[in-house]
């Protein structure tokens, strides 16, 4: 059979095909990461810029690599996953800076039940980190932003500090903050970044003028619109 990594780069490049994208700017967060990689390795005429936030290239560790997590580590996260995937837990430890807010943990929580059962959440995680997407880094051309939060309790900002010294054009930028997601925490500064890698230039504070609106309504506009017709009204 064929891996997750292969199934998951045949949909990538259906999805690109059919919106016509040759090469567009691609992203990947948390377990997107090795997938990402090689799938970049293996088909760089279909990517110009890659942007990486929060993710690694091995989640698991090697004699060469004693910044992954052993296997009882990742057993640990795996039965962690499948406790609080889908309920309102899971953003104590991926979102804390919206834990406190009551709606958006339901939303999120919903968010989660959505995307995947919890059993289809743990075997994707348990897929995911059997692949060693390191050897690709050394392929990889196109210029790279990495992205990683300095207090994320699920992933060291190693991970991202290494992707970035192995690759050949990357940029390295550590963010405050411990959420897993650029969504809430700090989203400005990630968005300026990431307009900054892509198009040379941040646009900055937008201009502000002081103008005046004065609104009106005119006695049974509603009857002679319909009367009139749009143009000549």
């Amino acid at each position: 059979g064929r891996s997750i990594a292969e199934h998951w780069q045949e949909d990538l490049l259906a999805v690109l095909d059919a919106a016509g994208a040759t090469a567009p700017a691609l992203m990947g967060l948390t377990d997107a990461g090795p997938l990402l990689l090689r799938f970049v390795a293996a088909h760089p005429e279909r990517c110009s810029r890659l942007i990486l936030f929060n993710t690694s290239a091995c989640f698991a560790a090697a004699p060469d690599y004693p910044i992954g997590f052993d296997p009882e580590q990742l057993q640990r996260f795996l039965e962690f996953i499948r406790r609080v995937w889908g309920n309102e837990k899971w953003p104590d430890w991926f979102s804390p800076s919206v834990a406190g807010n009551e709606p958006l943990r339901r939303w999120i929580a919903k968010w989660c039940r959505i995307q995947a059962s919890p059993g289809t959440a743990v075997a994707n995680v348990r897929d995911v980190s059997a692949i060693d997407a390191r050897p690709a880094l050394a392929e990889i051309r196109v210029p790279t932003l990495v992205m990683t939060r300095t207090g994320h309790r699920m992933l060291p900002a190693s991970h991202g500090r290494y992707i970035a010294e192995q690759l050949h054009d990357a940029r390295f930028v550590e963010l405050p903050g411990a959420d897993g997601m650029p969504m809430w925490e700090t989203s400005d500064e990630i968005l300026d970044r990431v307009e900054e890698f892509l198009t040379g230039s941040r646009h900055g504070e937008p201009d502000r003028v002081l103008v005046t609106l004065m609104s009106t309504d005119l006695v049974d506009s509603t009857r002679r619109a319909a009367e009139l017709g749009d143009s000549a009204w």
